[in-house]
């Protein structure tokens, strides 16, 4: 099972935040559920969701001038109950993995 909430929040005419939180229990890496995740232009992002935990992400995107505009996305999975995240040169010791991109794109 999995259960994710996405947020939008506009605030006035320069900044746009975009979020999610998941939470998801999956039997196995052969049960995993995929799901399409926002993210920032000329990107795209469609996670495995397996084992128990819970993910976020967060994607700022600010126009401070016009034709400039910069964005970031991190991107948090957590699972409680491991040791360790990924398997040969991917792992990770702890239960957490973090993501972060960034983009800025000037057009004139």
């Amino acid at each position: 099972m999995m259960f994710y909430q996405d947020f939008s929040w506009k605030f006035h005419r320069t900044m746009d935040i975009t979020a999610r939180y998941a939470v998801f229990d999956v039997s196995d890496y052969y049960a995993r559920i995929y799901a399409y995740e926002n993210d920032i232009p000329g990107m795209f992002s469609i996670p495995a969701y397996s084992g128990q935990g819970n993910r976020y992400y967060l994607i700022f995107d600010w126009k401070p001038l016009r034709g400039l505009e910069f964005w970031i996305r991190i991107a948090q999975w957590r699972y409680p109950k491991e040791k360790t995240v990924g398997s040969g040169l991917d792992e990770i010791k702890g239960g957490v993995k973090t993501e972060v991109k960034a983009q800025i794109r000037y057009v004139f």
